[in-house]
């Protein structure tokens, strides 16, 4: 059997002191850390500034819109009698537009119809329109005019009759009886008003 002996090394006991726990080591303080949040700042500041502007520029121009009044409708036997002293005064027929100036005068009463009857006579044949008549509150004299104007105008466009100069003129002539004829009494009350607005001018 073989003893085995240890010996221990003797410690210094003057080299053991104990020291303070070091301190943290400081970092120098950089700006650009806060850089994101800086971005934000900026962008969330000029959101805001454009709500404001927007919301005052709106708010502003709801406030100095002027609301129009609606303008008053022309009357329909003002507008149709502009249009058959224009077809008077041009007289195409002179130049051998017979077509075109039956047609002109057909055109102008069927939308004199249409706005002081409410009947499509634009769309709507001479039968068709005198059948609607039937029912309309005008005397006999205005209906055999407009049955004239109406049923020559036919002929002259589709049947390519050529009429006498008299019955360019008594065409004419029936066109502006009927529709002095049927226009209304509050239409006629609102035609010296607005003369007089012309003569101002």
């Amino acid at each position: 059997m073989l003893f085995l002996e240890v010996h221990t090394v003797p410690t210094d006991s003057s080299a053991t002191k104990i020291k303070d726990i070091k301190p943290p080591f400081g970092e120098v303080f950089n700006w650009k850390w806060y850089l994101d949040y800086i971005y934000w700042g900026i962008g969330l500041l000029l959101l805001i500034i454009l709500v404001i502007i927007l919301t005052v520029y709106f708010t502003r121009r709801k406030k100095v819109q002027i609301i129009e009044p609606d303008k008053p409708k022309v009357p329909a036997h003002i507008t149709a009698l502009a249009s058959l002293e224009k077809i008077q005064k041009e007289q195409i027929w002179r130049e051998e537009k017979i077509k075109e100036y039956y047609s002109s005068i057909s055109d102008a009463i069927r939308l004199y119809i249409e706005e002081r009857f409410q009947v499509n006579a634009l769309e709507s044949t001479t039968d068709e329109i005198m059948k609607a008549f039937r029912t309309q509150v005008v005397d006999k004299e205005s209906k055999e005019k407009l049955q004239q104007l109406l049923m020559l105008s036919d002929l002259v466009k589709f049947a390519k009759l050529f009429p006498i100069e008299d019955e360019h003129n008594f065409t004419l002539k029936n066109a502006f009886d009927f529709v002095n004829g049927t226009k209304r009494e509050e239409e006629i009350s609102i035609e010296p008003e607005a003369n007089n607005k012309q003569s101002a001018k």
